[in-house]
């Protein structure tokens, strides 16, 4: 799909999962990494694919201070 929408791929994969407040904080690094990338990239188009559902809250902070399109599977 990524080269016939002409989207880039980010995988943000949980650095740590075995201790639970390890993998809290393997989620706010990821947080952190998306919001990151959101407001340098800029893109105008978000399409997430998330099991880790709280990597939605960034692209819904992005929303609010840009016209992004959201287009989200949250299959969890």
């Amino acid at each position: 799909m990524a080269d016939y929408f002409e989207y880039e791929n980010v995988f943000l994969p949980l650095k740590w999962e075995s201790f639970k407040l390890l993998k809290v904080f393997s989620y706010i690094i990821n947080i952190l990494v998306m919001l990151k990338y959101l407001f340098t990239q800029k893109p105008t188009t978000v399409w997430i694919q998330l099991p880790q559902i709280f990597l939605l809250w960034p692209v819904l902070l992005y929303k609010i201070f840009s016209e992004v399109e959201v287009v989200a599977d949250c299959h969890n």
